[in-house]
Order: C-alpha cells, then sequence, then structure tokens
C-alpha cells in the first residue's frame, strides 16, 4: 500500500545527507551526464556506457584480444565476448585473427567505430572548456588533479580488491 503524501513508508530508511554520500551523489551525476544520458541528451549514438568503454579500449590497442575487453572492463570472457559481439553488430568493432596465434581473436575498431570516439570526446573537451570558462585558472588545474587523482584511487582499489 502506498504512504499518503508526507507520510513514512513502513521499512523507508531516510539516507542522512553527509558528505560521503554528498561525493558520491555528485560522482552518479557526472557519471549519467557523461555517460549514458550523456549532456543534452547526446552520448554516443547507440552505444551503451559498457560498450563505449569497451571501443575505446580496443581502439587504444594493436591486436586487442576479446580477453583484454573483458579484463579491463571486470567482465569474464563469455560477458566480454557478448560486448563484442553487439559492437561488431553494430559495425564499431572488426574481428580477425590474431597475426601471432591462429587462435586467438582480436578486435579492431573501424571506422564508424573511431568516428564515434572522436566526436565524443570532443564533444565532452567542449562542454568541460565552457564549463571551466570562467573559473579562476587555479582552480581548474586543482579540480583536474583531484579528479585524476580520485580516478587513479579508485582504479588502484578495484584491482587490489579483484584480487583478493
Amino acid at each position: 500500500m502506498l504512504a499518503k503524501k508526507g507520510e513514512k513508508r513502513e521499512g523507508h530508511v531516510r539516507v542522512e545527507k553527509t558528505a560521503i554520500n554528498e561525493l558520491s551523489g555528485s560522482l552518479l551525476d557526472i557519471a549519467w551526464s557523461f555517460g549514458p544520458k550523456g549532456v543534452n541528451e547526446a552520448c554516443c549514438e547507440d552505444l551503451s556506457m559498457v560498450e563505449f568503454l569497451a571501443l575505446d579500449g580496443i581502439f587504444g590497442l594493436v591486436e586487442c584480444p576479446v580477453h583484454q575487453v573483458g579484463h579491463s572492463l571486470g567482465f569474464t570472457k563469455s560477458g566480454a565476448t557478448r560486448i563484442v559481439n553487439r559492437l561488431v553488430a553494430k559495425g564499431y568493432v572488426t574481428k580477425q585473427t590474431a597475426g601471432y596465434d591462429g587462435r586467438v581473436c582480436c578486435l579492431e575498431a573501424t571506422s564508424r567505430g573511431r568516428k564515434v570516439l572522436s566526436e565524443t570526446y570532443a564533444r565532452y573537451e567542449n562542454i568541460i572548456k565552457t564549463l571551466f570558462t570562467d573559473l579562476d585558472p587555479k582552480l581548474v588545474k586543482h579540480m583536474k588533479e583531484s579528479l585524476i587523482m580520485f580516478s587513479k584511487l579508485l582504479t588502484q582499489e578495484t584491482s587490489t580488491a579483484e584480487k583478493i
């Protein structure tokens, strides 16, 4: 049964606003805006966030094996294969046999894949430049350094937790 307006739901726990909760919420807002939603509802054509990240990883490597996509995203090889198959079906990636081992399937971004990466990063670069235009350069530098440091810490924590 629904609670009446203003009444507390049974079993509902109100989350106290703390600095950590506010930080978590801010990070979710950033991830949502620079991810699936995009800024002004524009992100990465018909790619999901995980597909975009996989495509970005594939683009950065020569003869990228499927298992590398899974490793970089923290997915199993079968999970990575499903993502890769979607990218192939959408025309963003091609599969080919690795030159060093005929049993290994490697991936390469197509011109369509490279184009969507280039356009998305250019759009985000312009948005960030616009947001930072009127800010003090020292503040911009501090924000950049803080975000990069937080990202590195998060990446280290994630890789440490995977090894446990």
